[in-house]
C-alpha cells in the first residue's frame, strides 16, 4: 500500500498515473517511497491542499495541476463558466469529471493536447472553445457525450469543425463525430482517411462511403451496436484491424471491389466472412 495514494472523490494516484475510480476517500494520504507525493486533503470533494514540498502536483483555485502547471489533472470548480489559465499544455483524461455544473469552458491559447475522455463525463456542456495551438485531439476526447457544441479557433492550423464533425484542417482526415448519429450517415468523397476510433460507439444504422475514401483506420466503427450495413467504394485500399469489433448487428459489408483485394477481412466483424459481399 505504500505506493498508493488515495485521492479526492474517486481519484487514485499510483506512481505517475492517476486513475478515476469509485472510491470516495476523505483523508490524508500515504507517502510514496518516503516522498511527500500528492498529500491532499479533501473538503466536500474539492482539493483543499497539496503539500508545498510535493514534487509532482500543485493546486490553485479549485484545480489540480502537475507541479510545472503544464497538465490539468482535475478541475473541481462548481461554476457554470470556467476559464482555464494560460500556460496549461495538456488536459488529462476525465479532468472535468468533478466540474459537474460546468456549461461553458474556455480553454487557454497555450493548450496543445486534449487527451482521451478529457471532456467525457459532464453532460451539461453548452459550449467549449478550443484555441489555435491545439495540435493533438484524441478522437475519444468527448466520447458518448454529445452535449453542447465544440468550437475551434479559425486560426488553428491543425483542425476544423464542419457540421459538428471534427476534421484535419485540410478535411482529408475525419477524426470524430461530435454529435449522436442516427439513421444513415454518408462520408463524403473529399475525405481520404477515416481515423482511428472515429465513430466508436455511435448509433447509426447504415454508413455509405463515397468514392474517394482511401483508408479506414483501426477500430473506426468499433462498438457501433446499431450498425447493420456499410457500403465501401473501390477507392478504399486499406482497412484496419478491429474495424467492426462489437458491431453485433452488422449484417452487410458491401465492398465494390474484387474478393480479397483488401487484406484483413472480416476486420473484427462478429458475423465474420458471411457478412461480406464483394461486388466485382
Amino acid at each position: 500500500m505504500k505506493n498508493i495514494i488515495l485521492g479526492a472523490e474517486g481519484i487514485v494516484i499510483h506512481g505517475n498515473k492517476i486513475v478515476l475510480g469509485m472510491q470516495k476517500q476523505k483523508r490524508w494520504y500515504f507517502l510514496e517511497n518516503g516522498e511527500k507525493a500528492a498529500i491532499i486533503k479533501t473538503l466536500g470533494g474539492a482539493v483543499e491542499k497539496v503539500d508545498e514540498n510535493n514534487t509532482r502536483y500543485a493546486s490553485e483555485n479549485g484545480i489540480l495541476y502537475t507541479k510545472d502547471d503544464k497538465t490539468l489533472i482535475m478541475c473541481y470548480l462548481k461554476e457554470k463558466d470556467i476559464n482555464i489559465q494560460e500556460g496549461i499544455l495538456t488536459l488529462n483524461a476525465y479532468c472535468f469529471k468533478q466540474a459537474e455544473n460546468a456549461e461553458n469552458i474556455i480553454l487557454p491559447e497555450s493548450l496543445q493536447t486534449i487527451s482521451s475522455s478529457a471532456l467525457r463525463e459532464n453532460n451539461k456542456f453548452n459550449k467549449i472553445l478550443i484555441g489555435k495551438n491545439v495540435s493533438s485531439i484524441s478522437p475519444m476526447f468527448k466520447l458518448i457525450n454529445y452535449a453542447g457544441t465544440v468550437e475551434i479557433s479559425e486560426g488553428n492550423p491543425y483542425y476544423i469543425i464542419e457540421n459538428n464533425i471534427l476534421y484535419s484542417k485540410d478535411k482529408k482526415t475525419l477524426i470524430c463525430a461530435l454529435y449522436q448519429i442516427t439513421g444513415s450517415f454518408t462520408v463524403p468523397g473529399t475525405v481520404e482517411n477515416i481515423g482511428n476510433l472515429a465513430f466508436d460507439a455511435q448509433s447509426m444504422q447504415e454508413v455509405i462511403l463515397e468514392s474517394g475514401v482511401k483508408k479506414i483506420d483501426e477500430s473506426a466503427f468499433s462498438q457501433c451496436s446499431n450498425l447493420k450495413k456499410i457500403t465501401i467504394p473501390n477507392t478504399v485500399t486499406n482497412m484496419g484491424e478491429y474495424l467492426f469489433e462489437r458491431c453485433n448487428n452488422l449484417e452487410s459489408i458491401v465492398i465494390d471491389n474484387k474478393e480479397g483485394s483488401i487484406s484483413g477481412a472480416p476486420w473484427g466483424a462478429p458475423k465474420g466472412m458471411r457478412a461480406i459481399t464483394w461486388e466485382k
